[in-house]
């Protein structure tokens, strides 16, 4: 499952329009937006924040959402 497919189900879990998520979170919600649609990725800094609005382990934010490419 992506992070923005994750960010999506945390979101619906509290009932939270995109707006709401992006004003916990300190960001616009065009920018949640990207976020929730993988069309880009949330800055380190914030990812502490997002688990900490969502209520989950930084861990369990990103199980399953890192690949690495070897080319």
């Amino acid at each position: 499952m992506s992070l923005g497919a994750k960010l999506k189900q945390l979101r619906l879990n509290k009932n939270w329009s995109q707006s709401d998520a992006a004003y916990q979170l300190d960001i616009s919600q065009p920018a949640y937006n990207k976020w929730e649609t993988d069309q880009s990725k949330s800055s380190i800094d914030k990812l502490g924040k997002i688990a900490e609005v969502f209520e989950i382990d930084i861990y369990g934010l990103l199980e399953n959402t890192i690949t690495i490419n070897f080319k």
